[in-house]
């Protein structure tokens, strides 16, 4: 792929991406990050519990916890993106290569 069709194809990936999520796809952590970073943050003391929030970043955290890039302000945990490297990366990019087969010969 050359310095000229780069643009266009991270746009297209995007617009995948955002397509995907439309149709429901879940592009999220496994239910085990989800409940081990909810556990940590009910533990902390930015916890609000009323608005099950974080009084740090002001994240809602239900759901904070499920993005696979997001960090805790505090440290308490941090982005765990596997399930995306392994998985989900490449369920985006062979549904992008089914609506537009150039991608194919471009990537490889």
């Amino acid at each position: 792929m050359n310095s000229e069709e780069l643009p266009q194809f991270v746009f297209e990936f995007m617009n995948e991406f955002f397509l995907q999520e439309a149709e429901g796809t879940l592009l999220q952590t496994t239910t085990l990050c989800q409940k081990e970073r909810l556990s940590k943050c009910y533990e902390c003391k930015e916890y609000d519990e009323e608005n099950d929030q974080c009084k740090s970043c002001g994240c809602f955290l239900p759901v904070k916890v499920k993005d696979p890039f997001a960090n805790c302000p505090k440290n308490e945990w941090f982005a765990n993106n596997e399930r995306w490297h392994s998985f989900d990366y490449n369920e985006l990019l062979n549904a992008l290569i089914d609506r537009n087969p150039k991608w194919k010969k471009l990537l490889n």
